[in-house]
């Protein structure tokens, strides 16, 4: 049988973001930076396996994935969000519904984008949110935010809004259900790539798509640890979006 070495294979391509962000996680320090790195290995090496063994490709990407939300985790507990210390590290559920939480504070924040549009950017090496305004004259107008998961506006009738309301809302009325079926398809992808059934042996089909997912996945939770690891402050949207991570898992 011939032998697959994955050190003769060629490397992941970055984008000229995701190189950025892989270089800012060399600069941190901590325990979440080894997890961070760890989930570039390890969505590197599902690059390098998609063609030779495509169902080790899609566990890689699973691992890498986790590692990225573990790496989200270590961030919180070093900050010292409150209950932080309930992420449990080691649960596959705690690190796969990270995702579905992030997907549920984007649907949230929708109406907003109806007038702006948020992008990520590296300011001094440091991993930043740039909020874009459309002006009626035609002209824009661009405000850095600080801390960028602060996300404290002024409503209509000049009171602060935090958008914890209108997060929660997304989480109490689908967040759970949409965190069950996430971990559940995880689960099941998982145990589907490793083991054989009793009527045939594991096999990927779809390898290079569920690399294309995964790969969002991971540099979107990296940017992630990198918006909390690059502010030393408890950041209102990051603490609102862990309560409420939290209570979900609690209810499913």
């Amino acid at each position: 049988m011939r032998e697959n070495s994955t050190s003769q294979l060629a490397e992941l391509e970055f984008t000229d973001f995701e190189r950025c962000v892989a270089d800012a996680v060399s600069d941190c320090r901590g325990a979440g930076r080894y997890s961070a790195l760890s989930a570039l290995r390890h969505i590197n090496r599902a690059y390098q396996l998609i063609e030779a063994m495509p169902e080790l490709s899609v566990f890689s990407g699973l691992t890498a994935e986790e590692e990225a939300a573990t790496a989200v985790f270590h961030s919180l507990r070093k900050r010292k969000y409150r209950r932080a210390k309930e992420l449990d590290l080691k649960n596959h559920r705690h690190k796969a519904g990270l995702w579905p939480l992030v997907l549920g504070i984007r649907e949230a924040f929708v109406p907003l984008f109806e007038t702006s549009e948020i992008h990520a950017s590296f300011i001094d090496h440091r991993l930043e949110l740039i909020m874009n305004y459309q002006l009626e004259d035609g002209n824009s107008l661009a405000i850095q935010l600080t801390p960028p998961l602060g996300f404290i506006s002024v409503d209509k009738g000049g009171k602060n809004k935090t958008y914890r309301e209108e997060v929660e809302a997304i989480a109490t009325q689908r967040g759970a259900r949409n965190m069950y079926e996430h971990i559940k398809q995880v689960s099941n992808t998982r145990n589907t790539m490793l083991y054989a059934s009793g009527s045939k042996v594991p096999k990927s089909t779809n390898a290079i798509n569920f690399f294309l997912q995964q790969r969002q996945v991971v540099f979107v939770h990296l940017s992630i640890y990198l918006l909390l690891e690059h502010h030393k402050k408890i950041q209102p949207l990051a603490q609102a979006g862990l309560e409420i991570f939290l209570d979900t898992l609690r209810r499913m």
